[in-house]
């Protein structure tokens, strides 16, 4: 059975790996622009790696923000509710 702990663990490491493969991608693609346009704005190089990195990136936050979700439903979960005592009227 998968329990909300699973999931999310999960998404975590989706997130995770999503972030690193961010940046290696922006990396990559820094290079690749780097050796085929030669005098290029660097507007030009901001605006080609964004555009490479918005999928990752988005995957990347709405996986962390799962993840932190489920991980606020199980801390809530955890926590019994502490009712004050009300004194007793004699």
């Amino acid at each position: 059975m998968i329990t909300a702990q699973t999931i999310r663990k999960l998404t975590f490491f989706i997130a995770v790996a999503s972030f690193f493969f961010t940046l290696i991608t922006a990396f990559l693609k820094y290079l690749q622009l780097d050796l085929t346009t030669i005098g290029a704005p660097p507007s030009f190089y901001l605006y080609s790696v964004l555009i490479e990195v918005i999928p990752y990136i988005f995957v990347g936050v709405i996986s962390l923000l799962i993840s932190i979700l489920l991980h606020d439903q199980e801390q809530a979960q955890k926590q019994p509710l502490i009712t004050p005592e009300m004194p007793q009227a004699a």
